[in-house]
């Protein structure tokens, strides 16, 4: 039998390698497609989204009867003095920090975190507030970041501060 005198490449190991993707010359054409037609607005593409999402430029005001957290429904609670919750949503005052309840260092940071908890669940009830979006969203434990301003455009956040119960 002939032997087969060609020289036969030495299999590699791939195992690390990264593998390269190839994409079909329709998914290059649509992309580049979407890009062009983006910037043209509604006019010309009916599927049109700006970049940015718009944000309301008056927020509805929310108005509810606070309640504690541990003994009221979470419809529209307080936690502690920068957490509450409202219809089922966690929310986070986003311009303030205040002493912390469940960890607390001693017991003047307890006793300064109870009279927090309990003036933010006086204002939040006291009357008609809004919420407005800061910088982020959300912060790393999935509670919206707000500003909570009252009828009159103060922020909660800032009477808090103003009355020492709170820091930036």
């Amino acid at each position: 039998m002939p032997r087969d005198t060609r020289k036969v490449r030495p299999l590699r190991s791939r195992r690390w390698a990264p593998r390269r993707r190839r994409s079909s010359p329709a998914v290059f054409v649509g992309a580049l497609t979407r890009l062009w037609l983006r910037p043209c607005g509604p006019a010309w593409n009916p599927s049109y989204r700006p970049l940015r999402p718009i944000r309301p430029t008056s927020p509805a005001p929310y108005s509810h009867t606070f309640g504690d957290c541990e003994t009221a429904s979470q419809a529209a609670c307080v936690v502690d003095g920068d957490i509450f919750w409202l219809e089922g949503v966690k929310v986070r005052i986003a311009d303030i920090d205040t002493p912390e309840l469940s960890p607390s260092r001693c017991d003047r940071e307890k006793e300064l975190g109870l009279k927090a908890k309990a003036r933010l669940r006086e204002l939040l009830s006291a009357g008609p507030f809004t919420l407005v979006q800061g910088s982020r969203d959300e912060d790393r434990y999935g509670r919206k970041l707000r500003i909570v301003r009252t009828e009159g455009g103060t922020s909660i956040g800032a009477t808090l501060i103003q009355e020492g119960l709170a820091r930036l």
